[in-house]
């Protein structure tokens, strides 16, 4: 796993607008057990201590994940390609990886979409 970690103190976990998470970094959730890693291989994925528990299942090296304006998270392959999105829309909507190993959108306190990987 690479050692860059794409998480400002002051928001742990989280993944706001306009960010992205490039080949190999990861974002930590709060208590600092669960990471969420744009790996190498091109496949976005969860884990709690040991195991994965989420993939997204896309494998074309050099893909980077983008929290876009519009509150839809987006992997990008590239040339600029878009291969996986969670549809979800929204000003202000954020990533969280969370103390739980879910992986969430919220934008206003309202969930808009989950990896469902809570307590795994």
């Amino acid at each position: 796993m690479s050692s860059t970690v794409c998480t400002p103190w002051f928001f742990p976990g989280r993944l706001g607008a306009g960010r992205m998470l490039g080949v190999g970094e990861y974002l930590t959730s709060p208590s600092g057990r669960n990471t969420l890693v744009m790996q190498t291989d091109g496949n976005l994925v969860a884990y709690v201590p040991g195991r994965p528990v989420w993939a997204s299942g896309t494998r074309i090296p050099g893909t980077v994940l983008w929290m876009q304006g519009d509150g839809n998270l987006v992997l990008v392959a590239p040339g600029n390609r878009p291969i996986w999105a969670t549809g979800t829309s929204g000003p202000g909507a954020y990533l969280q990886m969370q103390n739980d190993a879910n992986v969430v959108i919220y934008r206003n306190g309202t969930p808009l979409w989950a990896s469902n990987t809570a307590g795994r």
